[in-house]
């Protein structure tokens, strides 16, 4: 079958999905990548290819869904790593303090240290 040209306006969105698709299946170029979309498109049923595309669908929330969890996740992993670092912190000066009172003499009222009881 002999090939067509045709001439096509797309915006900066749909490019930046062109090269997403170019790097993500290896497609060399934009003819491949169209030709890619509509090929995988054209197998789809009727059903999954409205889901697919109408704004607001079940697999649009699902995937703002898991960005949301994916957003809180790794807010909580940040939080982990945050209170990591202050336990870490209090547990060091706490042994410092301890070491410090333990080596230094403390002067009692009558004269005497803790070692001297």
């Amino acid at each position: 079958m002999l090939a067509k040209r045709t001439t096509i306006y797309l915006d900066e969105k749909d490019r930046r999905g062109i090269k997403f698709m170019q790097e993500r299946y290896g497609l060399a170029t934009l003819s491949d990548v169209i030709r890619f979309a509509i090929r995988v498109l054209s197998t789809l049923p009727a059903e999954r290819e409205q889901v697919l595309v109408r704004p607001g669908s079940w697999t649009q929330q699902r995937l703002e869904a898991m960005r949301d969890r994916e957003a809180f996740t790794a807010k909580a992993k940040r939080i982990s790593v945050e209170a990591e670092y202050v336990i870490t912190q209090a547990e060091r000066y706490l042994r410092e303090k301890r070491i410090k009172s333990t080596t230094a003499p403390i002067n009692m009222t009558d004269g005497t240290t803790p070692r001297d009881l």
